[in-house]
């Protein structure tokens, strides 16, 4: 859905190609810095095809993929012909560990020079080894729940409404994310042009039984929540969290941890036949209308099959991302923001904050907005 807008694309020459859009598309450039858009090499695909390049992928960046292990690791070797000249370091290699107690231990040891996803309750102690250095930094990324809404029960903008408010979202940021985060104020990423930010959602069971009530949910109701476990630092305990919370207000939700695989797969089925599903996510961007279209319109909706749809929001940023002056652009989107604010498609959890830890010595890293580590530069 978000390259819907692309007509054609032309070669100029071998170092230029000309984009036509349907209609102005302000935003095309930050569109094309996003990873479906990067550079592939297509002899590697004609080759290899397309199961075989996912697997053997051929880029243009300063690291060259070497081999990957599934369950265990990837590595990467320094590209020498990189454009901007090779790497600081000679070789990568990306483990995965999913358990947080043996992420924490290998950067104890220095098995790790860097752990991705510190657990929050282990920053106190590694902040007093003088070993590690911790990099705790604001992103552009919040956690929330995305609701199967095109039926009963999540169809209701109450039922909605009492999910959000039976969760006591400071409460996870202060205990259990020991305060590495922050509640969500806005539908975008706040930092980025054009966001609009409003009072967090309180934390009010007793209006959420009411709600459900009003709703015609007086018992409550039971439904599923789907996630996949490891994916950010604290993940399962947020995870049961919201499921004891929505519990005191009668909600009565089952948790399904998946394999990502499994997890996309799930979220592409039509929304009808998954009646009270919801789905644990976190989503980030570098600008505005790739959030809004992306998440709320109609038409991307249909694609990722969440169910949410207004018009009249589709109407609004389709005259934003129409206008060249930010000026012209900047009411539409304000409007659309207000009225999914007011919705509850989703329920916001918190604002995420990534959470790192380094072995003493190494510099050189970029910690993006995004959350996403760069090591271009990195030494030891």
């Amino acid at each position: 859905a978000s390259f819907s807008m692309i007509d054609e694309v032309v070669v100029v020459d071998p170092q230029t190609v000309k984009i036509i859009t349907d209609g102005p598309l302000p935003d095309l450039p930050f569109l094309l810095m996003q990873r479906s858009t990067m550079i592939i090499s297509p002899a590697a695909m004609e080759q290899l095809g397309v199961d075989g390049y996912g697997l053997n992928p051929v880029g243009t960046g300063p690291f060259k993929f070497v081999e990957w292990v599934p369950n265990d690791h990837i590595t990467f070797e320094a590209n020498d012909d990189y454009w901007r000249g090779p790497p600081a370091v000679d070789r990568i290699i990306y483990r995965r560990v999913d358990e947080d107690a043996i992420r924490t231990a290998m950067l104890r040891t220095g098995e790790a020079d860097i752990v991705l996803n510190v657990p929050p309750e282990d920053l106190d102690g590694l902040r007093s080894d003088p070993n590690i250095e911790v990099v705790q930094k604001d992103t552009l990324t919040d956690v929330h729940c995305e609701h199967k809404q095109s039926k009963p029960p999540l169809d209701s903008r109450e039922v909605r409404m009492a999910m959000q408010l039976a969760v006591d979202t400071q409460a996870i940021v202060d205990t259990i994310m020991n305060g590495a985060g922050s509640q969500v104020t806005a539908v975008a990423p706040v930092g980025i042009w054009g966001t609009v930010e409003f009072e967090p959602w309180p934390y009010d069971p007793e209006r959420a039984r009411e709600l459900l009530a009003e709703a015609g949910y007086p018992d409550g109701f039971e439904g599923d929540l789907r996630y996949v476990a490891g994916r950010w630092a604290g993940d399962q305990a947020v995870t049961q969290a919201l499921q004891a919370y929505w519990s005191e207000v009668g909600i009565d939700i089952d948790l399904h941890q998946m394999e990502m695989a499994e997890f996309v797969a799930l979220g592409d089925q039509d929304p009808d036949e998954l009646p009270g599903w919801t789905s644990q996510q976190f989503r980030s961007s570098a600008y505005l209308d790739y959030h809004l279209y992306r998440l709320y319109s109609c038409d991307a909706n249909a694609a990722s099959q969440r169910g949410y749809c207004n018009p009249e929001v589709d109407e609004l940023i389709e005259r934003g991302r129409s206008a060249f002056d930010l000026e012209e652009r900047y009411p539409y989107y304000a409007e659309a923001q207000e009225i999914i604010w007011e919705d509850i498609p989703f329920t916001w959890v918190f604002v995420q904050q990534a959470l790192i830890g380094m072995q003493e010595g190494v510099t050189g890293y970029e910690v993006l907005p995004t959350g996403d580590l760069r090591l271009y530069n990195v030494t030891k």
